[in-house]
């Protein structure tokens, strides 16, 4: 049985092809995110986390994935995807790149031969126009696959180490991590939203190389910058979509996917601080700096207020 729809543009070579390099991606999931996140943080050169690499993987799993999978219900221009008509999607030229980016990155040989396999075969097949059209669902059943593009997106170094950034602040790093998915990783480091002139005005120097001392170095003030860059996505969601220009029909499900949804990124704050940092259902194994680091983080987003400007 095929695990996604075949859309019109598909050949039954290609769909069988896509699953069955899905069920290598599949099998070796869990080695692949952990090799992922160790590689990403021992680059970033944090000589201390104040949040475990096993708690994010956990926070991860049980809590940014299935909210980034309630906004990916299938192919691009399925009227039915909750983000409609807000285009959101994967390409089936991007899952390909990410797949190879995943495997390459994971250093595990038969992961790496099935994806050298699968471009020998089909060595153009991004390449053609109606497929950069095509989108694949990221849901279909098979959550560890969907897990793992996420993983490449928040340990992506251009889009300033989420996943780093989740050690010293969850919703600090998830909202960063959240930001490039929506945007797309690829555009990400060039966009307005990417929340530099922030970082700047809170005393970072611009450079990359300082990024992760910067995060540390705010303490309590991680909380104010997390609420900060909101705003920023917020007026500049306003700004690109003003009534007369040609984003104007895409308002209502960017602010959705924003603030004015159950799923959106402002009820994340409260899942990750009630669910995450408070372990209120008990899934979490916290270490006793853990705890203390997360309640005090908890502490702060709860007295932050939030005002959208009009």
């Amino acid at each position: 049985m095929a695990i996604y729809t075949i859309p019109p543009t598909r050949t039954r070579s290609i769909q069988d092809g896509i699953n069955q390099m899905a069920d290598v991606f599949e099998s070796y999931a869990d080695q692949i995110i952990d090799n992922m996140v160790t590689n990403a943080l021992s680059n970033v050169g944090l000589p201390t986390l104040k949040v475990s690499k096993a708690s994010i993987i956990k926070l991860i799993n049980y809590i940014v994935v299935p909210q980034m999978q309630s906004w990916e219900a299938g192919w691009v221009d399925n009227p039915s995807t909750p983000s409609n008509p807000s285009m959101q999607g994967i390409s089936l030229r991007t899952f390909v790149e990410n797949f190879n980016f995943v495997f390459t990155y994971s250093g595990i040989q038969p992961v790496t031969q099935a994806a050298n396999e699968w471009n020998a075969t089909y060595p153009a097949w991004g390449l053609e126009p109606e497929f950069s059209k095509v989108v694949l669902s990221l849901v279909c059943g098979r959550p560890k696959i969907a897990s793992l593009f996420i993983y490449y997106v928040f340990c992506n170094s251009g889009a300033r180490n989420p996943i780093a950034v989740m050690t010293e602040d969850p919703w600090l790093g998830f909202f960063l991590g959240q930001s490039v998915w929506s945007s797309g990783a690829n555009v990400y480091s060039t966009y307005v939203c990417d929340y530099d002139s922030v970082a700047l005005d809170y005393g970072w120097n611009g450079l990359d190389s300082a990024w992760m001392s910067f995060i540390t170095s705010l303490g309590d003030l991680t909380t104010n910058f997390a609420l900060d860059c909101f705003l920023k996505r917020y007026n500049y969601i306003m700004k690109v979509s003003k009534p007369e220009g040609s984003n104007a029909n895409y308002r209502t499900a960017w602010l959705d996917r924003l603030a004015n949804s159950e799923k959106s990124d402002l009820l994340m704050i409260i899942n990750i601080t009630e669910n995450f940092c408070l372990n209120s259902k008990n899934i979490y194994t916290f270490t006793s700096s853990e705890t203390l680091h997360l309640q005090q983080k908890a502490a702060n987003y709860k007295q932050m207020q939030l005002i959208l400007p009009d």
